[in-house]
């Protein structure tokens, strides 16, 4: 580094930077650098507007049996949400060029999110879920750019001018190409979309036990969780991504359990169908779950419970 010499002695000296192959280096490190903060930060705001609105559909989602057009406003919804620049086209865009496994993990949990609310959305209307190849479809797009061409040595003369004098004009020429834009789904993210799916599955199907119009619905979700969870089961127990979740999707098994035998029982027992204090017999504590196990009138019952009840009745 070389210094210059000011003419004032008070001064303090100004620093002269030669360009060198080091400092062309940093500088192209740091402009790799501020363009990935960059794309990392818009990436960061997409998947956070993606996330909220796909929970916004879940929640309307759940009013489906009370409310008839909950349907139809998740379904714009949804359509909103992959069809506008600020959500999922504006991921897409984002992406566009980009090295997937550098962003993959901020952008996951919001494609699995809005997996988990078309799925949702899938098995009210039609009692079954969509297939992977099916929701992959959804994350690509075709984008027309027009683009207009002004060939300078192709030109006409326009002989309506007003001063009555010939001027050479360029002729334009539009021409319209397309590109394929898509947000990359791997099985994995379908497959945890599926794990949290089946959460809201059975969140939806308690409050259906006191509606008997709803039963069958019911007994579809109880049939198609416990499918899913026997189906992952063998694949997924010792996955590291799916350890948790196939400890929430089995206290989910559980509860749609408890549900629909305490529907039988009154039924079949009582001859009545159940009402909203029979809900209570369902809900048991965050920290049974996994262990517990459901008793005759449908509540949780766990180890504890039986050393309790050995006690009472006085056997060792």
């Amino acid at each position: 580094m070389m210094m210059m010499e000011s003419s004032n002695p008070e001064a303090a000296p100004v620093p002269v930077l030669y360009t060198t192959e080091v400092a062309e280096m940093f500088d192209k490190a740091k402009a790799y650098l501020d363009v990935k903060r960059n794309k990392d930060d818009e990436i960061f705001h997409l998947t956070k507007d993606i996330t909220y609105e796909s929970k916004r559909i879940i929640f309307v989602l759940h009013r489906f049996f009370i409310y008839d057009d909950a349907c139809r406003d998740a379904k714009r919804k949804l359509n909103m949400l992959l069809d506008s620049d600020r959500y999922f086209l504006g991921l897409a865009k984002a992406l566009e060029g980009e090295d997937m496994s550098l962003h993959y993990r901020r952008y996951t949990h919001c494609v699995q999110e809005c997996i988990e609310a078309m799925m949702f959305l899938h098995f009210i209307e039609h009692r079954k879920i969509p297939t992977y190849e099916d929701v992959k479809s959804f994350l690509v797009w075709v984008i027309k750019d027009e683009k207009c061409n002004t060939d300078p040595s192709a030109t006409e003369k326009d002989a309506n001018d007003d001063d009555g004098s010939d001027k050479p004009q360029e002729i334009s020429t539009t021409t319209t190409s397309s590109r394929t834009l898509t947000v990359p789904l791997s099985l994995t993210d379908y497959m945890l979309g599926i794990c949290d799916f089946t959460g809201e599955l059975m969140k939806a199907a308690i409050p259906t036990l006191t509606k008997p119009k709803w039963h069958s619905f019911l007994y579809q979700v109880f049939a198609l969780v416990r499918e899913i969870y026997a189906q992952f089961a063998g694949i997924c127990a010792e996955n590291r991504l799916f350890r948790n979740k196939m400890s929430v999707m089995r206290a989910s098994v559980i509860k749609i359990e408890a549900t629909v035998y305490r529907l039988k029982m009154k039924i079949l027992v009582y001859g009545r169908i159940p009402d909203s204090t029979d809900l209570q017999c369902i809900e048991y504590e965050e920290g049974d779950y996994g262990r517990g196990r459901v008793n005759r009138g449908g509540n949780m019952k766990t180890g504890n419970d039986d050393e309790r009840d050995r006690g009472d009745s006085g056997v060792e």
